[in-house]
């Protein structure tokens, strides 16, 4: 199979589903329904797509719940699918798989190794079976070895959190053989509470940190040749001394909010993708989801993630946007634009969805997902969001 014949047959594929099961008979209030049907839509895919292809990881799901919670019809939620299955790569097309079987004996050999995914998903998948999505989580996350993880961008963890918030079995099994296939340990990078943080001057805080020292750091100059997964497997190797010691420079434990407020820094700024911005706001959202005891762990994988992509993807503390920066200072002033902004919104957040749904971009229906989650329960201005995300839809470079 070719990827223009897999194309074919994926949207073939997706017409025939969705006549079948009548979409459009569902009402948006009836969320159990919708709940089946997306589960049902899961399980047809578990065992045909591969979760990561070539650094860009498998977001329909998360997509296609996006849009229902934007109230998208039949045809903007097939535009969507359309638009995100690139990502869906059949196991015949992507790289050779391992047969080897994983066992509860064996599990933790093969841990970062992708060739190992088919293995891992039949493994997990029974254990989820089995023990029920609470248990397996419990054994191998959080008192695992696979929450000190920072493979993937921490996409994996994203997407942990996706299907335990909608109790999806397959999402969950997808989620942990996606952690043990990325697993890259950082637990020797992560404090303990016998660590004092060391900040340089009067209380920087992480967002500081990040984009005023980082930036001009000259001992993390020159050391990436791509923005890769593997970039940041070198990275953490070799400069993993530094990262610890920028590290201990922030507050210890570092709350969600100033982590979701410097997601928000990176989110329009040129030389971050924004499809990885996006993916480092989903995971500073999905801390406080979790159990308290792991909270600080979680922040810590989340700010070291920050730290990573911010040397990898070669950002610049003077190109974050006026809007990222008034969304999290109050102030336009102190960093130079990077996204062409308004001084106040040009457009309602309806005016903003209807055109983000017809757009159906998948990086664009995720940001703003999450934009109006923070707009509603978070001390952010809305208002400065909405100039941002207008923004950002206007500008396709970014994208």
């Amino acid at each position: 199979m070719t990827a223009s014949t897999s194309t074919a047959w994926t949207c073939a594929f997706l017409k025939d589903w969705w006549s079948t099961n009548k979409i459009d008979s569902i009402r948006k209030h009836d969320q159990t329904a919708m709940h089946r049907l997306l589960d049902k839509f899961i399980s047809d895919h578990h065992h045909v797509f591969h979760i990561q292809y070539r650094d860009q990881p498998h977001v329909l799901a998360r997509v296609l719940v996006a849009l229902h919670e934007l109230g998208a019809s039949q045809d903007e939620l097939f535009r969507g699918y359309c638009n995100a299955f690139p990502t869906l790569i059949p196991f015949a097309l992507h790289s050779a798989q391992n047969q080897a079987s994983i066992t509860i004996d064996t599990w933790q050999s093969q841990l970062g190794d992708a060739s190992y995914y088919q293995a891992y998903l039949t493994f997990f998948s029974g254990q989820v079976a089995m023990y029920g999505i609470d248990a397996v989580v419990d054994a191998f996350f959080i008192r695992g070895p696979l929450s000190a993880s920072i493979g993937g961008r921490l996409q994996p963890f994203v997407h942990l959190t996706f299907g335990i918030k909608y109790a999806m079995p397959h999402i969950v099994a997808q989620s942990m053989a996606y952690l043990a296939t990325t697993h890259l340990d950082a637990s020797f990078l992560m404090l303990d509470d016998s660590d004092q943080p060391h900040r340089m001057g009067s209380g920087l805080d992480p967002a500081t940190v990040l984009l005023e020292q980082i930036a001009i750091d000259p001992r993390f100059a020159g050391r990436m040749a791509a923005a890769d997964l593997d970039a940041y497997k070198l990275l953490i190797k070799s400069q993993g001394v530094l990262l610890r010691t920028y590290m201990r420079q922030c507050i210890h434990p570092t709350p969600a909010d100033d982590l979701i407020r410097l997601a928000i820094r990176l989110v329009g700024n040129p030389t971050i993708r924004l499809s990885v911005s996006t993916q480092l706001l989903e995971a500073a959202r999905s801390i406080d989801l979790w159990p308290t005891g792991i909270r600080p762990k979680l922040a810590q994988l989340v700010l070291l993630a920050m730290f990573c992509t911010f040397v990898v993807e070669k950002a610049s503390s003077s190109t974050c946007s006026s809007a990222a920066a008034a969304a999290t200072t109050g102030s336009t002033t102190s960093l130079k634009n990077a996204v062409a902004v308004t001084s106040k919104p040009t457009v309602t957040w309806e005016q903003c969805a209807k055109h983000i749904k017809t757009l159906g971009n998948p990086t664009l229906i995720l940001l703003f997902q999450n934009f109006v989650k923070l707009s509603k329960g978070n001390d952010i201005a809305g208002s400065d969001l909405l100039r941002l995300m207008d923004a950002l839809v206007t500008n396709n470079s970014l994208l």
